[in-house]
């Protein structure tokens, strides 16, 4: 395996954050997420949906109280493609 082979490899599990996420820490990677809903259901403030392309859902909101935080954490644990991802370690937050 030479350094291309490598460049490649990472390259194919880059995220790729949906465009409607709202600038912050959390975020939503639309290669991965399957439409699933918990996020929406868990936190429905921090959450939308692109109906316009279907492609996905999106952090609509970052998280600005305590409650909203736990909510986010909800999502993120109930995430069945570990789509929603986090810039930062969320259980210090």
């Amino acid at each position: 395996m030479n350094t291309d082979d490598f460049i490649k490899i990472d390259m194919k599990w880059k995220t790729e954050k949906h465009p409607l996420n709202a600038k912050g820490k959390f975020y939503v990677d639309q290669k991965m997420c399957i439409l699933d809903g918990c996020c929406e259901t868990a936190a429905p403030n921090n959450f939308g949906y692109d109906e316009n392309t279907g492609s996905g859902y999106y952090v609509l909101k970052q998280p600005e109280t305590a409650e909203e935080l736990k909510q986010m954490r909800e999502a993120i644990y109930c995430c069945p493609t570990e789509a929603i991802m986090d810039d930062g370690d969320t259980n210090n937050q």
